[in-house]
């Protein structure tokens, strides 16, 4: 039997990455590189100490697989595709990455409003495809970012560097968050955010609002916690923005509600069920977005940098070592 831990690594990033390839490497762990879980040989399963795990869900059943597993590592923010209570009852460590992804997901959130507010989407698709309308119509005013009020739903790390960004370009704040932690209470301060308590009076008070929740699962959690009864107290005339998570949001509302013509502009990086091409509400936002409403849909962007994968491999490398070793301090343990 071979002594030294196993890892497993599934997450794409991470095996692109030979920096922390080769941190995991000097420490003499082995190494299996696999694109799924079910990949792993029968004969190796009992040797596999870790696993670097992808977007797809890792459940109970899959770390069945594995019995001597001591750690599951995420390469992102959010967990939710890790089953927690199930990792708890089996002693596991899950790990993620949070701090690091927050700086690029935060610049996205703020290019996502840029250009909603300018009518970057719509004018382009004038260009394109309506050359029959005069140039000068062509080209529709858009809005002055400094000066609105933007609503931050959310105030761990992304939300916290988002509104530092926005500070800067001399834009007025304010913010939501479930806890009142002294990190709440520092950015409140440096940006100038009042803190509202509740989510309806920051959706009456914005001209655009960027929500930048994790998804909490099960009882007490936060499933369309930003529900249609909430968005109906947003602006008419205001933009919509979700860099955190699409299950917190009732993205059939958001669909609704523009098609009715009550948001200006609406821009989804993440959505309840990735990829989403198969919910209702997505075909029809496709849909509108193919005629030119303000519409921006992305893939799941906010992190993906080239030096951002980077940082983050390396950090995930740390994590495993740091466990590994038993300094449990070190690592962002969830």
């Amino acid at each position: 039997m071979n002594p030294n831990p196993v890892i497993v690594v599934v997450a794409k990033r991470m095996k692109k990455s030979e920096t922390a390839m080769r941190m995991l490497e000097e420490k003499n762990y082995d190494i299996l590189r696999v694109s799924e879980y079910s990949h792993v040989d029968q004969r190796d399963r009992e040797r596999i100490s870790v696993i670097v795990v992808s977007d797809s869900f890792f459940g109970a059943s899959e770390m069945s697989m594995f019995p001597n597993l001591k750690m599951i590592t995420r390469s992102a923010t959010g967990v939710d595709t890790v089953d927690i209570d199930a990792a708890k009852e089996r002693s596991i460590v899950v790990t993620r990455v949070a701090s690091i992804n927050a700086k690029p997901t935060g610049d996205l959130a703020l290019t996502y409003l840029l250009a909603l507010t300018r009518n970057i989407v719509p004018t382009s698709y004038l260009l394109r495809h309506r050359l029959d309308i005069p140039w000068q119509d062509m080209r529709i005013p858009g809005r002055n970012i400094a000066g609105m009020r933007v609503g931050i739903i959310g105030l761990g790390h992304l939300g916290r560097h988002l509104a530092r960004r926005l500070h800067s370009w001399g834009v007025k704040l304010v913010g939501w968050n479930r806890t009142f932690r002294p990190e709440v209470r520092k950015v409140m301060g440096e940006c100038v955010m009042p803190l509202s308590h509740t989510i309806e009076y920051l959706m009456e008070e914005s001209d655009a609002v960027v929500c930048c929740l994790a998804y909490e699962k099960g009882d007490g959690g936060n499933e369309k916690m930003i529900s249609w009864e909430i968005l109906s107290h947003m602006k008419p005339g205001s933009f919509f923005v979700n860099v955190g998570r699409g299950a917190v949001v009732d993205e059939d509302a958001l669909a609704d509600m523009m098609e009715e013509g009550r948001l200006a502009g609406l821009a989804l990086d993440v959505y309840s069920e990735e990829p989403p091409f198969k919910l209702p509400f997505f075909s029809r936002l496709q849909m509108m977005a193919s005629r030119g409403k303000n519409i921006i849909l992305a893939p799941h962007m906010g992190d993906r940098t080239q030096e951002n994968d980077e940082a983050v491999s390396i950090k995930v490398a740390e994590n495993v070592i740091a466990v590994l070793e038993g300094r449990l301090q070190d690592a962002e343990i969830v």
